[in-house]
């Protein structure tokens, strides 16, 4: 681990804030940050990548990094209670996805995923090349915690013009969570 708390790909050297793969030099590539760690995710990368499109995940846990790579993506390690960790990965994004609908947490933490922290993270995307953002509503975390995490996505999008797609697909019907999730993140890439 770096020092900004980031991990780098097995085997390889650790990735550097500001000097990650996904920089200007591999153009014309849609480009996919996916911050949230699930089977689901996992599955949603294999995926993309079939399709061309470079994924990061952002776990929490550093012990999913082989699984996140054996997907095809990269992994970079992030510590939820320290934003910096998570936005120096928006880094050659096109796209972002807070898929956290699911993410098991303590009830502040968990509370602070989908409100103060969303909210920086959507900030932090203005001045960044994310041209759209994908927030899942659906998912094991409290029902209103999660649609007061849409409502500020929709809020801090619209007041910014950022694209955004709200993901509500029932994350147990992993065929319509899918292929939601894989059109939104299509839809956003393609403008």
């Amino acid at each position: 681990m770096n020092a900004a708390g980031v991990h780098g790909v097995s085997g390889r050297s650790a990735i550097q804030p500001y000097d990650l793969r996904f920089g200007p030099t591999i153009s014309g590539m849609a480009r996919a940050l996916v911050v949230g760690d699930s089977e689901r995710t996992v599955l949603l990368t294999r995926s993309l990548v079939e399709d061309g499109i470079l994924v990061r995940i952002v776990t929490f846990d550093p012990r999913r990094i082989a699984v996140i790579e054996d997907a095809g993506a990269e992994a970079c390690v992030a510590d939820p209670e320290r934003l910096s960790t998570i936005t120096q990965t928006l880094d050659g994004a096109s796209a972002a996805c807070w898929l956290l609908g699911s993410v098991g947490s303590d009830s502040g933490r968990l509370h602070d995923l989908h409100d103060s922290l969303l909210r920086a993270f959507l900030l932090e995307t203005v001045d960044s090349p994310v041209r759209g953002f994908v927030y899942e509503a659906a998912g094991s975390v409290p029902a209103e915690l999660l649609a007061h995490g849409a409502k500020i996505a929709r809020s801090v999008a619209g007041a910014n013009a950022i694209p955004l797609r709200i993901l509500d697909a029932n994350p147990d019907d992993l065929a319509s969570w899918l292929a939601q999730a894989k059109g939104a993140l299509r839809e956003l890439l393609s403008h």
